[in-house]
């Protein structure tokens, strides 16, 4: 008697309905990736935004506990000025001690990890500037979050173009940040509020130090499709050229690294 088997053998996938489901995935992974690193960009500009926005209104507290604004437009060079870390440059090895000024005026602790919170750093220089002149009472006008302070040996031990440690970054990692407050008084940052001897906003350059693409400063001859600092002031207020705030900061953001140029969407602005 012959016996029948019940049992059918499995059908597998052909190579074409392989092939096909390789193919809708790499499809769905060329639509998603963009997206998620648009959100991811997003976050760290609103991130950065935030930080902006606590460090204005220290500095803005800071002026109506003392009758003046805080002055971070003291160094030397004229690059090193209206730079929330002074002179330093992203992928410098090295940080001064006039560079902790920004941070230990707002802070009203010393910035070195090697020294006691009662030591201002930037005290060094000795002059009317510093932040123990400045900030007489020691006053803590920004609590900084640790993740805002860079750290070789720890957030910031994978990232080749942070080298130093204490010094403020954005979201992005970018230790060139400007800042500019309304020193005239007259409602409106602008570049009558400039330090001597600086007669264009200060330009930054994106993580990659002077190799890396660079948020230039001054307009071209097409005003309209200008992408430089400038412009973007100017379009703030057209009649008065210049923002309408007490403090602005702006930092290169992703950096926009295959151009020569930053773009302004690429850069984030407080404003």
């Amino acid at each position: 008697m012959k016996m029948h088997s019940n049992s059918k053998r499995a059908k597998g996938f052909t190579l074409i309905e392989l092939l096909t489901v390789i193919a809708i995935i790499g499809i769905l992974a060329g639509i998603t990736i963009p997206v998620v690193g648009g959100v991811r960009n997003s976050a760290k500009k609103a991130k950065t935004r935030v930080q902006f926005s606590q460090w204005g209104a220290g500095i803005s507290v800071f002026k109506n506990t003392y009758g003046y604004f805080p002055r971070f437009d003291t160094a030397a060079a004229n690059f090193a000025k209206h730079k929330v870390n002074g002179g330093l440059k992203n992928a410098d090895t090295l940080i001064s001690d006039d560079d902790y000024l920004f941070r230990e005026l707002l802070s009203g602790k010393g910035a070195k990890w090697s020294s006691p919170d009662f030591i201002f750093a930037s005290d060094e220089q000795q002059t009317s500037t510093n932040a123990k002149v400045q900030n007489k009472k020691r006053t803590e006008f920004v609590k900084f979050d640790i993740s805002e302070i860079t750290s070789t040996t720890g957030s910031d031990a994978n990232e080749p173009d942070i080298k130093v440690d204490g010094a403020l970054k954005d979201a992005f990692g970018n230790m060139e940040m400007v800042v500019l407050v309304d020193r005239n008084g007259d409602g409106l940052v602008n570049k009558d509020d400039l330090a001597t001897g600086v007669t264009d906003y200060p330009s930054v350059r994106a993580k990659g130090g002077i190799t890396a693409a660079t948020l230039k400063s001054t307009l071209t001859t097409d005003d309209d499709k200008d992408p430089s600092i400038e412009h973007k002031f100017n379009i703030a207020d057209a009649s008065k050229k210049g923002v309408r705030a007490d403090v602005v900061f702006y930092s290169p953001g992703k950096g926009g690294k295959d151009g020569a140029y930053i773009t302004p969407s690429d850069a984030v602005w407080s404003w």
